[in-house]
């Protein structure tokens, strides 16, 4: 999981939450409770995983929503296996 107050540019936060860019540039566009978003530049903007998980909280019925959570939800259980495995002392034969 990326540190929550990352700065993460819009290509990247899509490919570690498993949506388009283009569905996150629409979440700032929409009326109610928009991702938040750090203005670089009038065409750069920048994201945070907690604002993201604050977006998915607000809006817990939208289906692309539901994705974020899923594969969040994957890629956590994924790097739990992979850091037991990684540092589980040997078992005593």
């Amino acid at each position: 999981m990326p540190d929550p107050e990352e700065l993460l540019s819009r290509a990247e936060l899509a490919r570690r939450c498993g949506v388009s860019s283009t569905t996150l540039r629409n979440w700032t566009r929409i009326a109610d409770r928009p991702l938040a978003a750090t203005i670089i530049s009038p065409d750069m903007a920048m994201y945070t995983w907690a604002a993201l998980l604050r977006f998915c909280d607000d809006h817990p019925g939208m289906p692309a929503v539901r994705i974020v959570r899923r594969y969040t939800s994957a890629r956590r259980a994924w790097a739990t296996t992979q850091t037991r495995q990684r540092y589980e002392p040997p078992s005593e034969t």
